[in-house]
């Protein structure tokens, strides 16, 4: 009988609970509404004791799916498929909860989210993203929230990304527009309609979107600054360089310190506007703080560094010295600077480096004891040097910065070997307690490592 062209035939009976199983299946590909007429369904669900959704397969549920949206049968479609499972479609395992990366960041991290291939076969064109397309007016606005949030890795055409998008820019859900306002896909009318959007978060999370592909939708940004989002301009990677130079000539304070902390001075092309534009915050005191920004930004250059470092407010300079990327006499001056706080900070940030060698002389303890706590292959030649340092909060910060588990290169084994035993008969009872219970120690719980 399935072999019948009649398809009220076969409708029939695929809503018929004396067809059998294999059969069904096989119908309700054609025609899904069969399995919702289905009594038998419902008796597989209290027999398997499972939800029905999970007793149809995949291709079964996505054709009902279809068809339900079709027939306007939303509380049928909640009952049969419920949201957690169009969820599952998306990769997500509940609602969406961050649409927008952090502020300030770089770039949003990879996704983790792997949306099901809900490709029909014979369904026509387009069948690889018709149910995606059909995701984006759901009646769930946790599930158009979860499409907008995964839609950047779903195989759209540029047409239908398009289309979805702006569907997704327009809907009645704030937090769909939010997550929408995330994707590194946006058009420039969809740019420009969501930076006009009612909703701030929207705005702030389009303002702070650092994945938009085409940084050129002036238009878009100019009503974002215009609507209050400088500071999150300013401190967005793919925000226009050209708007952060408007900020810092003529915008709020606030937005002044946060474009110069979010300025990519390499990218900057009228460098004499900004160096004169630099010169007066240097010798304008009452504009420290925004100074204190430039002298934090990791983009400056050598020569803009070394200017800084030469200011008369060593505020400026313990902000220099949180740089990462300074040449190493710069970084062993600054640890040797007779402000102690400087010293202390370009410990702090120092990398691991063989030149710190030199600096197990400095005079204060606090430095060392920064110095000592680092971790790294390249820091036992300057452990070797403070082992025996005759401050005991030095030789403590040292043996806490030790590895638990035995180095593979020899000389390194042998130097932990001889910095446990040391510090088990030191003369300083906090320093032999720690070094007793180490794990390699002679009360550890791996003393046979100590074999070299």
């Amino acid at each position: 009988m399935t072999k019948l062209k009649d398809s009220d035939v076969n409708g029939l009976l695929a809503a018929n609970p004396n067809t059998p199983a294999r059969v069904l299946h096989k119908l309700w590909l054609k025609h899904p509404l069969g399995a919702v007429e289905n009594p038998i369904l419902l008796f597989w669900s209290l027999r398997e004791g499972k939800p029905v959704h999970e007793l149809l397969s995949l291709e079964v549920k996505t054709r009902l799916y279809l068809e339900l949206r079709s027939a306007g049968d939303d509380n049928g479609l909640e009952s049969i498929l419920p949201e957690i499972e169009r969820l599952k479609w998306l990769g997500l395992t509940n609602s969406p909860s961050q649409c927008a990366p952090s502020r300030g960041a770089t770039s949003a991290p990879p996704s983790t989210r792997v949306p099901v291939d809900l490709q029909l076969k014979d369904a026509g064109d387009h069948s690889a993203t018709l149910v995606y397309r059909r995701l984006a007016t759901d009646p769930s606005s946790a599930v158009r929230a979860g499409l907008a949030l995964v839609v950047d890795e779903i195989p759209f055409t540029a047409t239908e990304r398009f289309e979805v998008l702006h569907t997704l820019a327009l809907d009645a859900s704030p937090e769909v527009r939010r997550c929408a306002a995330s994707s590194r896909h946006i058009d420039s009318g969809t740019h420009l309609q969501l930076a006009g959007d009612a909703d701030s978060r929207v705005r702030d999370a389009l303002a702070g979107n650092p994945n938009i592909l085409n940084k050129r939708y002036m238009e878009g940004w100019q009503r974002l600054l215009a609507s209050g989002h400088g500071r999150t301009i300013a401190l967005n990677p793919a925000g226009p360089e050209r708007l952060k130079l408007q900020m810092i000539s003529g915008g709020s304070p606030d937005e002044k310190r946060a474009a110069w902390a979010g300025l990519r001075f390499h990218q900057i092309s009228d460098w004499y506007g900004l160096n004169c534009e630099i010169q007066q915050v240097i010798a304008d005191p009452v504009r420290i703080a925004e100074l204190l920004e430039i002298a934090r930004n990791p983009t400056i250059g050598g020569s803009l560094k070394s200017r800084l470092l030469a200011h008369s407010d060593a505020r400026v300079t313990r902000a220099v010295a949180t740089q990462k990327h300074l040449p190493e006499q710069v970084r062993l001056g600054l640890l040797f600077h007779p402000d102690i706080k400087t010293a202390l900070r370009a410990a702090k940030h120092a990398p691991p480096a063989d030149f710190l060698d030199a600096a197990a002389a400095h005079p204060d303890y606090r430095v060392r004891g920064l110095l000592a706590k680092k971790t790294g292959d390249k820091m036992w030649t300057l452990r070797a040097r403070l082992v025996s340092d005759p401050d005991p909060r030095v030789r403590i910060a040292l043996f806490r910065g030790l590895p638990e588990e035995r180095p593979h290169n020899n000389g390194h084994r042998l130097l932990h070997k001889h910095i446990v035993e040391k510090y088990a008969a030191d003369k300083d009872p906090r320093i032999r307690l720690l070094a007793r219970k180490h794990p390699l120690g002679p009360q550890g719980r791996n003393p046979k490592h100590f074999l070299p």
